[in-house]
This record gives structure tokens, C-alpha cells and sequence, in this order.
């Protein structure tokens, strides 16, 4: 009988993944640019490594919020290793008490519904700063941090405390108690905590940490190619002396990787570049893509929005143990919605874009909670759509609407019989919504700017009310708002303060990062100020 031979599978890395993967730094900082592979490349191949190369360990992988970590990160772990040739149910099993043949953990693990059980006994568990986070008792042998500009530096250093024991089995590996931080590029000042690591890193040394980590790369291949068992042996001999200097350069070493997204063109090929370059303005791309760190712009409309005064990311639903976080995500996700308590919408109506703004009254706080949008061709029935269809599940399906002129005018639906805001009323009321519509009369941006600002800075006796926005959901109008800028402009002989809308107009931004958002918002706003005074006078 002739000898079945094995089967190489080969699998697509570039270089930064390849490198990052082979260097088991004490912390490894990943900053990279759109579309290259950071969850699939780094999280799902890391945390396989540490779990087998630390046998019977306890790992942790965390990002900002649950929902995220179960609509995103979690799929894309499972799907990287899947494609190293796991397979569920025999090799690893998820939130489930693990098999009877399986290993036991070093340290056992009394709740499964958040954990990973491998073959060999150890464990991954998921874990997020808004639900399910790690506690002082818990004790971890490594941590990856998704998402990681997202995450509260406070909130970090928290969980970084829980990188203890077990210091017999594995405290001669440089993996053992380590942190990988995998981002895109910051953004906000709030989020460039993460550069403190730079003033960490010692070139001197990480150069010669990465031609050692080339070397095992190249003698690896070999051991998986060679067929010559005498070769094979001496490839093998010289990764294993390579791995011990490497573990050892590696155990108090800070990796910083910096990638952009050229260095994934062979997976994502050139003309997606060139649409990107065509399509992103120069900021965007900038930062996205070539991974360049962003500058501030100057005279913002919303200067006084500040994530970390009014940031939140989604708590905890009381329906958390029951979603199934395989399906689409609705409303149940999330927790700061107050079900007993109407939403309050604004929106905006564009040929290019059409958008909502969804938010909350708790007590004097002005609470956004989600913001929808869809591009042209698709129009404000689609996006109506989709804010039904994530909202159905509510208890209280009661909406207060508000609209100015822009949604009455005689031409403001061009292909509809009706208003944009007697359509809005009759198709919400359709899918069993109670909506009350309120007509707001138009202001002008200098008046929506002082009565935001005196918000966003605590309130003041005309406008008694703080402001909170949720950094998950509505993340999009961060975006927009701390890129809008403002011009002066004669009108009639008086100078005027408004929002600059010429890129807009000359096509030099994308819609959705354009000012269209944070008008639907300011609508919104406007409208709830205006609902509040009037109960209260009521």
C-alpha cells in the first residue's frame, strides 16, 4: 500500500501578521489600516497559539462592548480558525461545559456561557468593558484587546490586573502574562493613550527581535516542506534555539507594529485601493488607509464634544442571556434604552443621503442612542425601514417625530405624492407605531450652535441638561461632528456664523461623513429641548 501523503494547506499572511504572530512580546501594540485582517490575522491566530503553547491556561479576549465582541470579533476568531483546520465540537466548543475527554483548566471555570473550552484544557474567555468584564478575582495567563482605541485607558488598566498565576506552569514564556492591544489608527485625542507604548519600544532591540523572527519563519517552512527526515531535524533544531532566544528578548519587550492597508493589497487587490483613494476624502484615507495619525481640525462646530465626558459604550440588556447573538442585531442589544419612555427622532432628507437620529430623555439628560443612514439610490423610506425593523421588538412602540420646513415643502418628495413628513407619519403608523409629530420652526446654525455648546458644557439655567451618546451605536456622529467646521458669511450686510458645507457641496466628502448626519441630530436635539420646556411649563 502506498503511503498517503500529507496535505500542506496554505494560508495567505502578510508580512506585519506574519511578524506580529511570530513575536511574542510582553506587549504587542497592532495599529493598522482598513482591511488588513487585524481580528482574522492577529486576535484568531494569537490567541490559538497561546492557548496551545500554554496548555490548560486561561486567556481572555476583550473589546468595548459585548454586542460588538458577538456581531464582529467572535466571528472572525472562530473563522480564522477554522481556516488553520479546527473544527468546532472536536478541537474546541463555545459557551458550553466542555466535553468529559477534554482537558481540565488549571484554573476551572464555573460560568461556560462566555467561555471557549479547547481539546487540550485551556480556555479563552470573552469578555467586554460594558458586560461581562473581567473581575478582581478572575486570573488570566494572557489578554487581547480588540477594538483597543475604544476602550477607557482607566478601563484597561483594570483588567490588565487580572494577568496573574499560574506563574509554575508558564512563567518561563515571554506569552505568559502579556497584552495585545489590535486597533486602527486613533482618532480622538481621548483615544491616543495608546501612543504612550511608542516611548516604550527599543529599536535596537526590536530589530534584532524581527530578524530573529524572520529566521524561525523561514526554518519553519522548511520543517513543514522538508521530506528528508535527516533536514527536517536540523531545521528543527535551529528554530528551537532561535524560539528560546526569541522567548527571551520577548519577555519584557513592547512591539509596536504599524500597518497600512498597501500591506494587504495581494489579499485585497489594487482597484479596491484606488476605489478608496477615489472615494474617501484625504483625512479619511489618510488615516484609514495609509494609517497616518490624524490632526485635529480647527473651528469645530461641536468643539465641545468630548468622548470621554460624554462617551458610553452599550451596557448590559436585560435580555443579554438570551439573544441569539447569530442573528442581525435589533434593539434587544441594547441596555440604555429606557423601554417605558418614547423615542425622540430627527432626520434628514438629501438626495445623496438620507439619515435619523434617534435619542432619549433620562431625567435632564439628553441621551442619543443610534444614528441610521442609507446612500443614494436608496431614499428616507429605506432608512425608515430599517429603523422600524430594529426597533419592532420595543414594548412601547411610541415615537415622537420632529420636522422642519425641509420635510413640508411642496418639492421635498420629488417622486412621492405626499410630504417626506406625512409619509414618515402614515408608514411608522403602519408597522404599529404611536407617533406624535411635532413641527419645529427652522433656526439657524449660530442659535443651534450656542444652545448645543451651553449643553455639551454642562448646561446652563436656559438649557438645564447634559448630554450622553452611545460610542457603539452612534459612532458615526462622533465622526462627522468633530470634523464640522464653521465659516462666517455675509448675509445681507450682517456677517453669520453657519456650518461650512462647501466640501459637501463640491462633492469632496462622502455623504455620510459629511454634515448630513449632525443635521439630523441637531433636529433632534433642537426638538427634545423644545419637548422638555414644554412639559415642564405644561
Amino acid at each position: 500500500m502506498k503511503q498517503q501523503l500529507k496535505t500542506l494547506k496554505y494560508i495567505y499572511y502578510h508580512a506585519a501578521q506574519i511578524l506580529t504572530n511570530l513575536i511574542c512580546a510582553a506587549i504587542s501594540l497592532n495599529i493598522w489600516g482598513r482591511g488588513t485582517g487585524k481580528t482574522y490575522g492577529v486576535t484568531s491566530p494569537k490567541s490559538y497559539y497561546f492557548a496551545i503553547t500554554m496548555p490548560r491556561s486561561v486567556g481572555a479576549i476583550g473589546c468595548p462592548s459585548y454586542q460588538h465582541m458577538m456581531e464582529h470579533i467572535f466571528p472572525q476568531v472562530v473563522k480564522g480558525w477554522e481556516t488553520m483546520g479546527l473544527v468546532e465540537g472536536k478541537d474546541f466548543v463555545c459557551f458550553e461545559k466542555p466535553p468529559a475527554h477534554f482537558d481540565r483548566p488549571h484554573i476551572r471555570q464555573k460560568d461556560y456561557k462566555r467561555c471557549i473550552h479547547f481539546r487540550n484544557g485551556s480556555v479563552v474567555k470573552l469578555f467586554s468593558f460594558n458586560y461581562n468584564s473581567l473581575s478582581n478575582g478572575d486570573s488570566i495567563d494572557w489578554m487581547i484587546i480588540d477594538e483597543a482605541r475604544l476602550c477607557k485607558e482607566e478601563k484597561v488598566s483594570a483588567a490588565i490586573k487580572c494577568l496573574r498565576g499560574n506563574e509554575e506552569h508558564f512563567g518561563h514564556l515571554s506569552q505568559h502574562k502579556s497584552i495585545t492591544f489590535v486597533t486602527d489608527m486613533p482618532s480622538t485625542p481621548s483615544e491616543f493613550w495608546l501612543f504612550k507604548f511608542f516611548a516604550q519600544e527599543k529599536t535596537d532591540t526590536k530589530a534584532k527581535v524581527e530578524e530573529l523572527a524572520e529566521i524561525k519563519g523561514y526554518l519553519d517552512t522548511q520543517i513543514a516542506t522538508t521530506k528528508n527526515k535527516a533536514e527536517k531535524k536540523i531545521y528543527i533544531d535551529q528554530s528551537l534555539l532561535i524560539n528560546e532566544e526569541l522567548n527571551t528578548l520577548c519577555t519584557e519587550l513592547t512591539y509596536v507594529s504599524l500597518a497600512d492597508s498597501l500591506e494587504n493589497i495581494y489579499a485585497l487587490g489594487y482597484n479596491t485601493i484606488k476605489q478608496w483613494l477615489r472615494s474617501d476624502e484625504k483625512p479619511i484615507f489618510d488615516t484609514s488607509v495609509l494609517n497616518k495619525i490624524p490632526k485635529m481640525v480647527a473651528n469645530c462646530f461641536y468643539p465641545d464634544l468630548d468622548k470621554d465626558k460624554h462617551g458610553y459604550i452599550t451596557p448590559e440588556s436585560d435580555y443579554s442571556d438570551v439573544i441569539d447573538y447569530r442573528e442581525e442585531r435589533d434593539c434587544r442589544w441594547d441596555g440604555d434604552i429606557d423601554e417605558d419612555q418614547p423615542l425622540f427622532i430627527g432626520m434628514d432628507y438629501n438626495s445623496d443621503i438620507s439619515c435619523i437620529s434617534v435619542g432619549q430623555l433620562k431625567g435632564n439628560q439628553i441621551t442619543l442612542l443610534k444614528v441610521f443612514w442609507v446612500l443614494a439610490p436608496l431614499k428616507r423610506a429605506d432608512v425608515l425601514r430599517d429603523f422600524m425593523n430594529y426597533y419592532s421588538f420595543l414594548k412601547h412602540m411610541e415615537i415622537i417625530y420632529f420636522y422642519d420646513n425641509t420635510a413640508v415643502a411642496t418639492d421635498a418628495d420629488k417622486n412621492e405624492e405626499e410630504t417626506y413628513a406625512a409619509n414618515t407619519v402614515n408608514e411608522l403608523e403602519e408597522e404599529g407605531f404611536k407617533v406624535t409629530p411635532i413641527y419645529l420652526v427652522q433656526t439657524d446654525h449660530e442659535f443651534r450652535y450656542n444652545m448645543i455648546a451651553a449643553v455639551l458644557t454642562g448646561g446652563t439655567l436656559q438649557y438645564p441638561f447634559t448630554f450622553a451618546y452611545n460610542m457603539e451605536n452612534a459612532g458615526q456622529f462622533e465622526y462627522c461632528a468633530t470634523r464640522v467646521q464653521t465659516q462666517l458669511i455675509n448675509k445681507n450686510g450682517r456677517m453669520k456664523f453657519e456650518k461650512d458645507k462647501r466640501q459637501e457641496k463640491a462633492r469632496k466628502v462622502r455623504p455620510e461623513n459629511s454634515v448630513h448626519i449632525t443635521e439630523a441630530f441637531d433636529t433632534m436635539f433642537n426638538g427634545m429641548i423644545k419637548y422638555a420646556e414644554s412639559t415642564v411649563s405644561a
